[in-house]
């Protein structure tokens, strides 16, 4: 068998195209996190949610071992993510087509994968990209994507080599993480030192206030959600999108303000 070229549409039989979960129908906490593929990358604390009572009510389920999201929205429009057995359960978002591979004995889900990621997938992904501004691609036109399909060992062989780098990124990112966070608390630790007497080997001569050091973290992220909230909802201003509505604003600002009461300490100033 040579290898093909066939256009998704022509791939009904084998790949199923799925919507993500309108973002008007999300929820600020609840049982599933609703992700982008950028949420997925980088990592981020979930803004949005889902519970089960909405997947029962016909809208996008959860995603499943070698789902595909591709990015039809935004700065990382055009770009993939493959849902492997590590990943947290999450409804995929508007912002995310699902490419669901439903006869693996014809396509190869992670070597589908390997090929979006390739300069020729990533190009013919550009190629159906819409918008000066905000990036887009249309769920019609994500059908008429070319996808190069050779013999089932080709396929087996690239996609192996791809899910094992994959995995090597994962744990690397990982590690990554937490070299940071000990790097964050390392430079609290020394910044509040500097007021404090040291002995002359250098050590605090008082221990220092961890619990006043958590406090000042958790309000940092705190923070930094509020910052994230607002950007999105300037950007859904831009594109028009839905904006967060008002009431769940004001409970997540109750959240915080709770939060901040336990701890003893005041956003107020």
């Amino acid at each position: 068998m040579a290898v093909k070229t066939i256009r998704v549409n022509d791939l009904a039989d084998s790949v199923e195209l799925i919507r993500g979960f309108p973002t008007a129908r999300t929820r600020p906490s609840g049982t599933f996190p609703v992700l982008s593929v950028a949420d997925l990358r980088n990592g981020g604390a979930p803004r949005q949610f889902v519970d089960t009572v909405d997947l029962k009510a016909g809208l996008a389920g959860i995603a499943v071992v070698d789902d595909i999201l591709i990015a039809v929205e935004g700065g990382t429009c055009g770009e993939s993510f493959i849902v492997d057995d590590q990943s947290v359960k999450f409804a995929p978002s508007q912002q995310a087509i699902t490419l669901r591979v439903e006869a693996a004995g014809v396509l190869d889900p992670w070597y589908l994968t390997a090929w979006l990621t390739s300069a020729e997938g990533r190009a013919n992904l550009a190629k159906l990209t819409r918008g000066a501004g905000i990036q887009r691609i249309a769920f019609r036109d994500l059908l008429s994507l070319e996808v190069r399909i050779p013999p089932m060992p080709d396929q087996v062989r690239i996609g192996d080599r791809h899910r094992a780098f994959q995995r090597s990124l994962r744990s690397h990112r990982q590690v990554m993480a937490q070299i940071e966070e000990l790097m964050l608390v390392d430079v609290d630790l020394e910044i509040v030192g500097l007021d404090r007497e040291r002995n002359s080997k250098g050590e605090l001569k008082k221990p220092l206030d961890l619990e006043s050091i958590a406090r000042n973290r958790e309000l940092r992220k705190k923070d930094l959600r509020q910052r994230i909230a607002e950007a999105n909802a300037q950007q859904a201003q831009v594109s028009g999108g839905p904006i967060p509505l008002r009431s769940q604003r004001n409970k997540s600002r109750r959240r915080d303000d709770g939060e901040n009461r336990e701890d003893g300490t005041d956003n107020g100033g």
